[in-house]
This record gives C-alpha cells, sequence and structure tokens, in this order.
C-alpha cells in the first residue's frame, strides 16, 4: 500500500469515526490496533500528517484514539500540518486542548522536532492554552521544550 493510500484510508478512518457515538471505540482503535502496520518504514512525516488531522477529528475521543496512535507518530519538520482543532471550538465542543491539556502537550511534544526550524504554525497558540487551562504544565519538561524552540526560531 502507497503512502497515499494510507494517508486517504487514515482519512476514511475519521469519517468511520464520527459516523456514530461510539465508532471510534468500537471500529477505528481496534483496527488501528490490530492491523495498522508497526514497521518503522510506515511511520512518515506525511503519515503523521494525516493521523494529525484525524485526531483533530476525534473530540471526546482524544485520549483513547491518540493512545492508539501514538507509536506511529514521527516528529514535523515542516510547518504545513494544522493544529487549529486543537485551539477552536468546534461543533460547541470546547478545543481539545482545553479537554485534554496532558495529552495535547505529549502530542506536541512527539510531532515538534528538537532542531530549529519551522514549527507549526498554531504551535504557540496551543501551548497558550495550555498554560491558561492547566498552569502546573508550565513546569513539565515537555513545555518547557517547546516554549525554548519556540524563542529560539
Amino acid at each position: 500500500m502507497s503512502e497515499s493510500t494510507r494517508n486517504q484510508f487514515i482519512f476514511w478512518l475519521s469519517g468511520v469515526g464520527r459516523h456514530e457515538e461510539n465508532d471510534w471505540n468500537k471500529h477505528v482503535i481496534p483496527l488501528i490496533e490490530e492491523d495498522w502496520p508497526r514497521e518503522r518504514q510506515y511511520r512518515t512525516m506525511a503519515v503523521t500528517g494525516a493521523w494529525v488531522s484525524l485526531l483533530g477529528e476525534t473530540g471526546v475521543n482524544f485520549p483513547s484514539v491518540y493512545e492508539a496512535v501514538k507509536k506511529f507518530l514521527v516528529p514535523l519538520e515542516t510547518n504545513n500540518h494544522s493544529l487549529y482543532r486543537f485551539i477552536r471550538e468546534t461543533a460547541g465542543e470546547q478545543p481539545i486542548t482545553v479537554l485534554f491539556p496532558e495529552k495535547t502537550l505529549d502530542l506536541m511534544n512527539r510531532i515538534t522536532p528538537d532542531t530549529l526550524g519551522p514549527l507549526a504554525y498554531e504551535l504557540p497558540k496551543v501551548l497558550a492554552l495550555i498554560s491558561e487551562t492547566k498552569p502546573d504544565l508550565t513546569s513539565d519538561p515537555s513545555y518547557l521544550r517547546l516554549i525554548d524552540l519556540l524563542e529560539r526560531t
């Protein structure tokens, strides 16, 4: 299966998860945990971008879907991925960052490379929401690393 096909499949999975209330837990998570390829060669920046887009669609199911997906994520060395669903209300729900600041911080840390370079455009807003929602996370090493990268970029 090509990388493009995998990305399209991930996009399709987000539609499956949003179809009915429990479909993330009933269909998507089991498929990811049982059938998604584990080999390193399938963990690419493009596929990570697709996973991040899917995670932005999960709403209140974010923690459980993130736990299934996080082992497939790699740092994104571009800033062309969107995190807007992590900072904006959608369909009357609070932003994912407000609902789950710890998991969101872990995601941001996981997908942000250690090297200086282009960072996600919305990363400063995500970190600001984390600090407003759960101020004690501002002393977390992951938060401090991300702030340091932002300040040096």
